[in-house]
């Protein structure tokens, strides 16, 4: 930063007035550097040509005779002179009583006397001051101008100090998610064992259809084996402290997500052993009916789909973690038997395609199953009573992630928020599967959108007694209550505006649907659309008299002083 704007220049003959110049200009609010006894200590020449360097202006005092001391090379004024020249510096001359230019001038400073310059005396000081302020280019430091200049440097010394703080959390996280990987790692290799095991049980079970029923029997007791052998593993959780969840969100890592990897490998265990159940059930009949070879088929190709959809999400984990904490990822990995060739270094959307993908696959194997169920009385009684316990599990694990849902006053409402999105992903699943239950004449379960609904409302007002200050907690229920009437569920929510700010067109508790004719679902659609014009044709919904109505409107700009939120989990 600069800390002086015009340099004088003079001879100790003519040190009191370039004094009195000096001082009259620091009074004024300039940076002047005029007193050598300000130099820092080391190499006097480098710190005299760098002060010349940085000042916009270069003030040269002269007395009579000054220049012809400047044909000695050494001669400081000289120096000074031709930096000054050199540099580009707006040079203005004083001319003190009886200076002259002389004819020939030193060799270099030729076009010193093509520059505006002032005669300066005691007697017209003051309109010679006068004059050199209306030629100086710097500008005075007001006291507004050296607010601005404070804050200006707390803010960049603020960003500079959590920019050092982070590159500092970062390096301390580093052995944490090492550890990381490597309990990540371990459940990962554990879900690929348990896909060999998977691969047994269908092997077997092609063969029992021709062979003895005994080598189902084997196979699944060597099964069961080794589950007995996983299963101490699969209990081990990466307990994190406040302060190692913090490491780890530094690397865009949800702590949430680490335990969601331990839920699904646990959930796959239970899989695999309620398939072996079956397994079990079925053998043990006297005759196999077309029902139970589909049925053991559909589950036991569900799995491998299962395991897919665990490796991208793990590989997803991993791409944001620093490439020193993948040791144990790169040892392992290449040793996995059922898991795909994909590795790291794809971008997040990527990832989510595939595991995407993964699903679709356990929805084609889980359609495939419906369309061959047999449509016999005892065959129909047998899906209605298998329905009916998945039912039941289904609504289970649904009460179980509602439950763990929880709102801390002393959270923000940002984080406490992802509660609500938890809600709103299963609403918007619970709506699609409704429907789709209903075209089909199946049953549509025990998670019925009017279930998770109620529930959403639940969590919508204890979110409100946490963060009384939020003004769209109205705005979210009727917007989740129309999409059970047929709204389409997406769009983005405006929580607030900056401090001590309003805006000319939105109102806290918008909801954000459409942009220049594109569709918003959520804030990656809003930030993909909104930077393309400054300007543009805006569809929101607006709470008005208790219900979400469309309004079309003009948005003149983007201003920077708005806050959103997502409807549902773009994830």
């Amino acid at each position: 930063m600069r800390q002086y704007d015009i340099f004088i220049s003079y001879r100790r003959s003519s040190f009191e007035l370039a004094n009195l110049i000096a001082t009259r200009l620091k009074a004024a609010g300039y940076r002047v550097f005029f007193d050598l006894e300000a130099m820092d200590s080391g190499p006097f020449n480098k710190q005299l040509f760098r002060v010349i360097e940085e000042c916009r202006d270069f003030v040269l005092v002269l007395p009579p005779n000054t220049l012809e001391r400047c044909k000695d090379e050494d001669d400081w004024v000289r120096k000074e002179v031709l930096h000054a020249l050199q540099n580009k510096k707006n040079i203005i001359p004083i001319l003190l009583n009886g200076f002259q230019w002389p004819k020939t001038m030193p060799s270099g400073m030729e076009e010193l006397s093509m520059y505006q310059s002032i005669a300066a005396s005691i007697d017209y000081f003051d309109l010679a001051m006068q004059r050199l302020e209306s030629y100086l280019k710097s500008r005075k430091y007001t006291r507004q101008r050296l607010i601005v200049r404070w804050a200006t440097a707390t803010v960049l010394s603020v960003f500079i100090i959590l920019v050092s703080l982070l590159c500092l959390f970062r390096s301390i996280a580093k052995p944490l998610c090492e550890q990381v990987v490597e309990h990540l790692t371990l459940k990962v290799a554990i879900a690929d064992f348990m896909m060999s095991d998977n691969k047994i049980l269908i092997d077997t079970w092609k063969d029992c259809q021709t062979s003895d029923k005994a080598e189902v029997y084997e196979s699944l007791e060597l099964v069961e084996d080794n589950l007995e052998s996983y299963e101490s593993s699969l209990k081990t959780s990466m307990e994190l402290s406040s302060w190692q969840k913090f490491l780890v969100s530094l690397y865009q890592t949800s702590p949430s997500y680490l335990a969601q990897i331990d839920d699904y490998v646990l959930s796959m265990f239970s899989e695999l052993k309620s398939n072996m159940s079956q397994m079990r059930s079925v053998v043990s009949k006297d005759q196999l009916l077309p029902s139970d070879i589909n049925h053991i088929e559909g589950v036991l190709d569900l799995y491998p789909a299962m395991g897919k959809a665990l490796y991208y999400t793990y590989l997803q984990i991993l791409n944001k973690l620093p490439e020193s904490s993948l040791a144990n990822y790169h040892e392992l990995a290449p040793k996995f038997e059922n898991m795909p060739d994909t590795g790291l270094g794809l971008r997040n959307s990527e990832y989510d395609v595939l595991i995407k993908q993964a699903f679709e696959g356990t929805d084609h194997v889980i359609k495939g199953l419906q369309d061959n169920v047999a449509t016999s009385e005892d065959e129909l009684y047998l899906k209605e009573k298998e329905l009916d316990s998945l039912n039941k599990a289904v609504y289970a694990q649904y009460r179980g992630f509602v439950e763990k849902i929880s709102f801390n006053a002393d959270a923000t409402p940002e984080k406490d928020w992802n509660g609500i999105l938890v809600l709103s992903a299963f609403l918007d699943l619970s709506i699609e599967m409704y429907q789709e239950a209903l075209a089909a004449g199946d049953d549509p379960g025990l998670v019925t959108p009017q279930l998770v609904l109620a529930d959403i409302n639940k969590a919508l007002d204890n979110f409100q007694s946490c963060h009384m200050e939020v003004g769209y907690v109205a705005s979210a229920k009727e917007f989740f209550k129309q999409t059970l009437e047929g709204l389409p569920f997406g769009g983005v929510l405006i929580t607030q505006f900056a401090p001590n700010t309003t805006h000319n067109v939105y109102k806290v508790g918008d909801i954000i649907v459409e942009w220049n004719g594109s569709r918003v679902n959520n804030l990656e659609d809003l930030k993909a659309a909104y930077p393309k014009s400054a300007s543009g044709k805006m569809k929101i919904l607006r709470l008005e008299q208790g219900k979400l109505k469309e309004i079309s409107m003009s948005i003149p700009g983007n201003e920077d002083i708005v806050a959103f939120c997502n409807l549902i989990d773009p994830e």
